[in-house]
């Protein structure tokens, strides 16, 4: 995965390099035929002390140009213009100019290419700086994945065995997910040190050196700050589905019309200028973690306001239908919608429909959604046309032992 984001990251650089030379050499020619033109005048006048005028004039108004001469067929050098320090990455270019005649000359113009160079070398540290932070990520996040696994499988172990060793396996488990716990918050504690750094000593060479920086320097050092506190958002998000994956689910009787209600009050005051329209339906109950299941209504229900933000009446309902015997619990809106061909990726983390300029958000909403429902033997998924509204539906595992009064 990181060897084919490597490549196509230094594709797009060599893509980008190549385009900005193209480009440059494109309007150097035009320049040297501008160029030409003064000087080809000066020429057929015979003006030959406007030519060296010429070429100091234009070698001081451009600040990229190393050097400008003009030589005569016999060697003689009519002008020339030569900077002081020249670039170490340059582009040179000639051509001929006739005057009187059989009479002519020659028009040399070197280039400077610096900045250029500069700029693709500046990009790919960029790149290599991202490629080692998302490789320390990817690793942490295989480290987590593979002892969960474990100590799922020695859960599983642990119904074979005599009661004794149940405890035993027990007591060995719970610690093994303590440690986890633990490791989670070491290696969040170890990639927030050193953002932090990256964050704070961005913020010093932006504040301290603000005036030795150009204003591409600035943007690339706001560029790493915003980076860099994208980068703590995911570790938060990351540390919050964890945590959700590790909670107990504590199941009881409740009204999940009363909790849509409740998500509806929370949402109400973010959006003061709208026109959003709640059509809840009464009295549906089930079985399940309040808390968790409000967490789970409340983002769910804030993405329908979300996505309802270009709509003149944003309308958004609750509802339950059943099939097979079956309580399938709906929320349906009006807003953008999506396309089915890329629903799969609705309830994985950090994948998004949208682009964060169209609609904010990190992407970890719906995958706690996700989580919520599957911790409580239940089912989620959705269902939409672009710009015809989106519907997620859910399902609840129910227990016959408990009812509500």
């Amino acid at each position: 995965m990181l060897v084919l984001i490597a490549a196509f990251a230094t594709f797009l650089l060599y893509k980008n390099f190549t385009n900005n030379l193209a480009n440059a050499d494109s309007a150097d020619q035009s320049e040297l035929a501008l160029l030409g033109m003064l000087i080809d005048k000066a020429l057929k006048q015979a003006r030959f002390e406007d030519v060296a005028a010429t070429l100091n004039t234009w070698g001081n108004r451009q600040p990229d140009v190393n050097e400008i001469r003009v030589t005569a067929a016999n060697g003689f050098q009519l002008g020339q213009y030569l900077r002081p320090h020249p670039a170490e990455h340059k582009q040179d270019l000639s051509t001929t100019l006739e005057y009187g005649y059989h009479e002519s000359a020659t028009l040399y113009l070197s280039k400077d290419r610096d900045l250029i160079y500069s700029s693709r070398d500046t990009l790919a540290i960029e790149i290599l700086a991202g490629l080692a932070v998302l490789s320390v990520l990817i690793l942490s996040l295989a480290y987590l994945s593979i002892r969960r696994h474990e100590a799922t499988l020695a859960l599983s172990e642990l119904t074979d065995q005599l009661e004794q060793r149940v405890r035993e396996r027990t007591a060995d488990l719970e610690a093994a997910n303590r440690d986890l716990r633990e490791f989670s918050y070491s290696v969040a504690h170890d990639l927030r040190t050193p953002l932090r750094a990256l964050h704070s000593f961005s913020d010093l060479l932006a504040q301290d050196y603000s005036e030795r920086l150009d204003a591409q320097g600035l943007n690339y050092v706001q560029r790493i700050q915003s980076a860099s506190q994208k980068m703590a958002g995911l570790i938060d998000d990351l540390l919050y589905l964890s945590k959700i994956s590790r909670e107990d689910v504590r199941r009881a009787p409740l009204d999940l019309s009363q909790l849509v209600h409740e998500a509806v009050a929370h949402l109400g005051p973010t959006e003061p200028a709208r026109s959003i329209s709640f059509k809840i339906e009464e009295n549906i109950t089930a079985i399940g973690d309040a808390r968790l299941l409000r967490l789970a209504l409340s983002h769910l229900f804030s993405n329908a306001v979300k996505f309802t933000r270009h709509c003149a009446e944003a309308n958004i309902e609750f509802g339950q239908t059943t099939r097979a015997n079956e309580n399938i619990y709906f929320i349906r809106d009006n807003g953008i919608g999506f396309d089915m061909a890329f629903a799969n990726k609705l309830f994985k983390p950090f994948q998004r429909l949208h682009t964060t300029q169209e609609f904010e958000g990190s992407g970890i909403g719906l995958s706690l959604v996700a989580r919520i429902i599957e911790r409580h033997g239940g089912k989620i998924w959705a269902e939409s046309t672009p710009d015809h509204g989106a519907s997620f539906f859910f399902t609840l595992t129910t227990r016959s032992d408990l009812t509500l009064n």
